[in-house]
């Protein structure tokens, strides 16, 4: 089962639909409901900020992905920076894979992805490390070094993001092991 926790955005909805599609069971949660017997999770995005408040949640000792705002609160909660963007992007920006981790197995080093954020993370927690960036977004992609924890600023569920059905299949078939 793979839990979608979201702070009530429109993405979340697209983030299950995209989840069942790839033959994966899926349950819709708001941000801050407990979480029981979860193969991984997916923290969506949604309208609000964690520059200005960040929920205080516990992060399952499972799978993990954060994607637009989850990335942004992982990072937070984690002990990363997360600031205004200098530069907020909004609409298809290319994305460069720096380091070619699970989630981007298959796919090219360079793809156009779907943003829309001005927030994003400034600072990496401790044991984190770089992915991928674009022009205006030093951390587009970042992973922890030893556990099975992910954040994208991109959005992979929607169609104008170059395969991202494939990014999401990837971190998926982690919660398999």
């Amino acid at each position: 089962m793979i839990v979608v926790l979201g702070p009530g955005g429109q993405y979340n909805h697209l983030i299950a639909r995209r989840v069942s599609e790839l033959g994966f069971s899926v349950k819709l949660l708001h941000l801050g409901s407990p979480v029981e017997d979860a193969d991984g999770i997916i923290i969506g995005g949604g309208p609000g900020s964690t520059v200005e408040s960040a929920p205080c949640i516990k992060l399952p000792d499972v799978p993990l992905l954060g994607i637009c705002y989850g990335h942004q609160l992982i990072a937070k909660l984690m002990g990363g920076v997360v600031e205004r963007a200098k530069r907020p992007e909004f609409g298809p920006f290319e994305i460069t894979v720096l380091e070619k981790d699970v989630i981007f197995q298959g796919i090219p080093e360079r793809f156009t992805a779907w943003l829309s954020h001005k927030d994003e993370v400034s600072v990496i927690p401790p044991g984190f490390l770089r992915l991928a960036s674009s022009e205006n977004c030093r951390y587009q992609a970042i992973r922890h070094e030893k556990r099975d924890i992910f954040g994208v600023q991109f959005h992979p569920e929607v169609s104008h993001t170059q395969h991202g059905m494939m990014i999401l299949k990837n971190f998926l078939e982690i919660t398999k092991r």
